[in-house]
């Protein structure tokens, strides 16, 4: 049983990477779980920062 789209945000935001949480909603895609991702500029700007850019 595949976890709900709502789920399938808390994950993301959670910071699961996006083909874990795929997997676990069942989804064929990782591009379909991406639709679910409302993870917003301040999630991608501490990634670069974890980078070191």
């Amino acid at each position: 049983m595949g976890l709900l789209s709502p789920a399938s945000s808390v994950y993301l935001l959670a910071g699961i990477d996006i083909v874990t949480v795929q997997k676990l909603s069942g989804h064929a895609s990782p591009v379909t779980t991406a639709k679910y991702d409302r993870r917003g500029e301040e999630v991608k700007r501490r990634a670069v920062q974890k980078l070191g850019f």
